[in-house]
């Protein structure tokens, strides 16, 4: 991992958490990783996807969030491994979806809307053979969307890639 090299990372399963519950998170990532010595770092361009059901109000809500933005990842960088700590931030966007119901006539979900986050993780990923990376890391981040208050989210992914 001694130079300069181009990556494409997908994280096809997590866990993301808010208040709104516990639900299933994907996402995916390209950047540039380069490293000198035993230091390492990673700055690259994330797309993320939460569906998060709303049980707490009514089992039929579901709320759909989407991430976009860049992220820099610093870290002690050896011959098969990068550990590091994540930052990002960037665009979100929050919708929210529910079925016709008795309940939902009288209070419906609330309403979606576009906003930003900023984050921070930990993580690592392995080298294995030339091209294949796999990993995993943690993050939470800071939503604000539609100027309502920002609420706090944490995520959890396993991350397989290639080097490019």
């Amino acid at each position: 991992m001694g130079c300069m090299r181009g990556y494409a990372t997908a994280s096809p399963i997590g866990l993301t958490s808010a208040r709104a519950g516990v639900g299933l998170a994907a996402g995916a990532a390209v950047g540039l990783f380069g490293a000198r010595g035993r230091f390492g770092a990673a700055l690259g361009l994330r797309f993320g996807y939460g569906l998060v059901p709303r049980l707490r109000e009514d089992p039929r809500f579901r709320e759909h969030r989407f991430a976009a933005g860049p992220e820099l990842r610093l870290g002690l960088a050896l011959p098969r491994v990068f550990a590091f700590v994540l930052a990002r931030g960037g665009y979100s966007r929050q919708l929210t979806e529910a079925g016709l119901s008795f309940r939902t006539s009288f209070v419906g979900p609330p309403a979606g809307g576009h906003g930003g986050h900023v984050g921070g993780g930990l993580g690592a990923w392995g080298r294995i053979d030339r091209r294949l990376l796999l990993g995993g890391e943690v993050a939470v981040d800071a939503v604000q969307i539609a100027g309502r208050a920002w609420q706090l989210q944490a995520w959890i992914g396993l991350t397989i890639g290639a080097w490019l």
